[in-house]
């Protein structure tokens, strides 16, 4: 049974992403890469990117870069 969180706590009211979306949106938040996020959780690069994909549209956001830099300001305000 797959863990989703009933709240998106990144940007309220957007699809909430699931427990795998969030541990590559934290991964993102540190500075790793697909190759890097994808050996760290035992996927392949492919579906690292597929993540990515799937996390970038439930946050509205339109590029990588805006992605990174959301989940780069996520990770100063969570992880430290």
């Amino acid at each position: 049974m797959r863990h989703k969180p009933k709240e998106n706590f990144i940007l309220p009211h957007r699809p909430p992403l699931t427990k795998r979306e969030m541990d590559v949106f934290q991964c993102l938040s540190i500075g790793h890469n697909s190759l890097v996020i994808a050996s760290a959780m035992g996927i392949s690069r492919k579906t690292a990117d597929v993540h990515k994909q799937n996390i970038k549209g439930k946050l509205g956001l339109k590029s990588q870069r805006e992605l990174l830099v959301l989940a780069i300001q996520w990770g100063k305000k969570y992880l430290e």
